[in-house]
């Protein structure tokens, strides 16, 4: 059965811990959320930290991805951005 909205929690991060560097890392209790959804009106909401600063473009292109390797095409989707982590922080949220 194929499911019609997809839902991806993650984490803020801190990384270079003491002498693990790049190594160790630590998930804080932050998240941001995104909701991906089939829909008749697609679109592209952020809201919290980054709204009005972050676009579709690599969200998209990493959705486009994975359809097209899976051999399918990318139906019409809204993609909903719920962001907790500040933006250029150092929190993993820069990526």
């Amino acid at each position: 059965m194929a499911r019609d909205t997809v839902t991806v929690r993650v984490p803020a991060t801190s990384g270079n811990l003491g002498a693990g560097f790049d190594v160790l890392g630590l998930a804080l209790d932050i998240f941001n959320t995104m909701q991906v959804s089939r829909s008749d009106r697609p679109g592209f909401t952020v809201r919290g930290e980054g709204a009005g600063q972050l676009s579709a473009g690599l969200v998209r292109r990493a959705i486009a991805a994975v359809f097209e390797a899976t051999g399918q095409p990318m139906p019409p989707l809204a993609i909903c951005e719920d962001n907790a982590i500040p933006v250029g922080k150092g929190l993993g949220s820069s990526a």
